[in-house]
């Protein structure tokens, strides 16, 4: 009798336990806003969840909370799936959060063209922080975060560009695809016409050195450096090749500036691998003949300006001796024609004469200049 009224107790007691712990498991928790469930379960639901790609729909979050005895709204649901990459003290992005990420939304908006939508998706994969989409629309929209325009060629020249611009331009790339480059990589906005303008203008500077440049002035300097060894001109397209020879222009640039005290900056590899590509062979003569007489022709101020005076506008064949050959330059034909002396002119009058001997009025001073044409290898 003891036994049955103590079973009977026990079965009681876990009744009553039971029914405690149903009551207890259909009270539901009332949360209120985002931060109050990121406080209740916030941590819970990323590990189960949304860590996992799963439970990112309103609805499906919701019912999730309510079977753990959270009652949540959607509204709540909603602002905290937009943040839950944040964390606890995570914040809302605003214009100074945008700023540690400006180049990269003003080259998502401005160059890549991202919609609304996808420019808020891109910026919380690529930095967790959530923005409004007209709030961050409105931030790019404004003049402060517009892209740099180039719009003369100091502008071009002060900016961190102008030394891309004018390499790619001496290289052989298209105005055209500089313009997308500049776009590109530095989020500049500029027009073909600009860049080529912009590479005259650096090439008809008093300071930078042109290939014209060195042939006129230091044709001689750049001549001795050449060797037989190794060779100065652009070699192939290998990658080896090509930084040997830029190593060996930048060491004879680098001569050749001490020599003249000019900065490195002014006188371009390219216009030195130019040179040598044009100069090169023609320099190359004295070293393999190494028995031969150079002469360098050296002629007065007189003889150039008769020569670009008289001959101007016609075309010349490429040799003194192909120039001799034809009938109307032969020797014996221009004695006839004419004679020059100091202070008059022997021989048929200027209205029997060609074009090209016509007289003109010479400078009375006449001065020596070095005129370059190359040294010329000669058996002794």
């Amino acid at each position: 009798m003891a036994a049955q009224e103590t079973s009977s107790s026990d079965e009681a007691s876990m009744a009553s336990a039971s029914s405690a712990s149903t009551a207890g498991s259909t009270e539901v928790i009332a949360v209120e806003g985002h931060q109050e469930l990121e406080k209740a379960c916030g941590f819970r639901y990323r590990r189960e969840f949304t860590d996992l790609g799963l439970g990112f729909a309103r609805s499906e979050m919701q019912q999730t909370l309510r079977l753990w005895g959270f009652e949540v709204s959607r509204t709540a649901c909603d602002r905290w799936l937009k943040r839950y990459r944040l964390g606890e003290g995570g914040v809302d992005g605003s214009a100074a959060l945008y700023l540690r990420s400006r180049q990269d939304l003003q080259r998502w908006y401005h160059v890549e063209g991202l919609t609304r939508s996808k420019l808020v998706d891109r910026y919380r994969a690529e930095t967790g922080v959530f923005a409004n989409s007209e709030n961050l629309e409105r931030w790019l929209k404004a003049p402060a975060q517009a892209l740099v325009s180039l719009q003369n060629n100091e502008d071009v020249h002060t900016h961190a560009c102008g030394e891309f611009v004018l390499d790619q331009l001496q290289n052989g790339v298209t105005a055209e695809q500089v313009v997308q480059q500049l776009l590109d990589q530095y989020l500049i906005k500029t027009t073909p016409q600009r860049c080529l303008a912009y590479r005259m203008y650096r090439e008809q500077r008093g300071e930078y050195w042109t290939m014209e440049k060195l042939e006129r002035l230091h044709w001689q300097f750049l001549y001795a450096q050449v060797n037989l060894e190794k060779s100065l001109a652009a070699g192939g397209n290998h990658r080896k090749v090509h930084l040997r020879n830029t190593r060996d222009l930048t060491t004879v640039r680098v001569i050749l500036c001490e020599a003249i005290h000019v900065a490195e900056e002014y006188i371009p590899l390219r216009s030195l691998s130019c040179f040598y590509v044009r100069h090169e062979p023609q320099a190359r003569l004295a070293l393999e003949f190494p028995e031969a007489v150079v002469h360098t022709d050296r002629v007065s101020a007189f003889a150039v300006e008769v020569y670009r005076k008289n001959f101007r506008g016609f075309d010349l064949y490429d040799t003194a001796h192909q120039q001799l050959s034809d009938e109307d330059y032969r020797p014996h034909v221009l004695r006839a024609l004419c004679s020059i002396q100091t202070r008059s002119l022997c021989g048929p009058g200027p209205a029997q004469m060609p074009a090209w001997l016509q007289p003109i009025v010479w400078p009375s001073v006449q001065r020596s200049i070095q005129v370059f044409a190359g040294p010329i290898a000669t058996s002794p």
